[in-house]
């Protein structure tokens, strides 16, 4: 208990039914997905459960999940429970209490800066929101709704199931392989076809950054040119105030992910001039 893993969940072809945090719990594996992709992910489970004494179920309607992030998040959860909170690995997970509510405080690395998500019963969610954005306050934060979470993930290149990845795409097609594939341990679904792209050949897309012009970002499923020939499609896009640009993420084929591509991106019935560029898209801030 108290551990945790990032993992992707493959289909027998190597393709990605879904990403998912796996968090030890007291005789339990908490798994944390998507909504769009919980119900393959409970089937998949549920159909290699043969004679073990397991079984799969869906508590999203009972747990609500609150994001802190941030140089301060640590200390702004700390005053919330009124307790230190230890040093957590990526993944790994505490329980406090914030008044008289039990809350999972899960290290959440996925913006490049440090952060945390808290899992708690969904009845408590406001009252505990509530507490939280006050000790946020005292620490110099404030809340801050979708368009800034989406600004930062794109910068960070956190790749979101179901926008810039799916049930389409092998792991490495993702960059998802440093992080929730392991090439070492033993038989899993998908690893014959997971484990000859990596040791023997290679994928033919990738997710790829982009540095466009303009002012107003594209949409998501734009057509990415290299030429006149479609080398892909967007899959994320804001406005990044770090760049004083739009930047995208965007899947690729392989002879056009390079760094240093020079691209264009059908907007609005216009083409914008984009530059593939290094991940992640804007260096994360240095440590406070």
């Amino acid at each position: 208990p108290g551990g945790g893993q990032y993992a992707a969940l493959c289909s027998a072809q190597g393709k990605v039914l879904g990403d998912l945090r796996v968090l030890a719990v007291e005789e339990a594996l908490l798994l944390l997905c998507e909504a769009s992709c919980r119900a393959r992910v409970a089937q998949t489970l549920d159909r290699f459960i043969v004679a073990d004494d397991v079984k799969v179920t869906d508590v999203s309607g009972e747990v609500a999940v609150l994001g802190c992030y941030g140089p301060k998040a640590g200390e702004a959860i700390a005053r919330a429970a009124g307790t230190a909170l230890p040093a957590l690995a990526p993944h790994h997970h505490v329980e406090v209490r914030v008044g008289e509510v039990r809350v999972r405080v899960v290290a959440a690395p996925f913006l490049g800066i440090p952060g945390f998500d808290l899992l708690l019963p969904a009845e408590a969610a406001v009252a505990v929101a509530e507490r939280l954005l006050a000790a946020v306050r005292v620490a110099g934060g404030r809340g801050v709704g979708h368009a800034a979470f989406e600004t930062v993930r794109v910068e960070a290149v956190t790749h979101w199931y179901g926008l810039d990845f799916d049930e389409t795409n092998f792991p490495q097609e993702a960059a998802l392989e440093a992080t929730a594939i392991s090439f070492t341990k033993g038989c899993y679904i998908g690893q014959e076809t997971v484990a000859r792209i990596h040791y023997r050949g290679h994928v033919n897309r990738r997710l790829a950054g982009l540095a466009l012009k303009g002012e107003r970002p594209p949409a998501r499923g734009s057509r990415v040119q290299r030429g006149e020939a479609e080398v892909g499609r967007v899959t994320s896009a804001v406005r990044s105030p770090a760049r004083g640009a739009p930047v995208a993420l965007a899947m690729l084929r392989r002879e056009a992910g390079e760094p240093g591509t020079s691209l264009t991106v059908e907007a609005d019935g216009t083409l914008l001039p984009a530059e593939v560029i290094a991940l992640p898209l804007v260096p994360p801030a240095p440590a406070a």
